[in-house]
């Protein structure tokens, strides 16, 4: 998303104007697949620790959990 410095730079280098909408649209596009990636690995997660019956203390290192299993 915008607020990103890397994703500000992006924009600041482009070489026209006209090539502002199909940045944005790419941009927006990889967003989306990232939160979605993001989504699922956590409803993947809530089934998957309650299958195994796995205590997690801290429920943003759940993918690590996932990963070392």
């Amino acid at each position: 998303y915008f607020g990103q410095p890397h994703i500000i730079v992006r924009f600041m280098s482009i070489k026209s104007h006209k090539l502002l909408p199909k940045a944005r649209r790419l941009g927006i596009s990889w967003m989306a697949v990232g939160l979605l990636g993001a989504i699922g690995v956590g409803l993947t997660g809530i089934s998957f620790i309650s299958e195994r019956h796995i205590k997690v203390e801290d429920p943003e290192t759940l993918f690590i959990v996932m990963s070392q299993i």
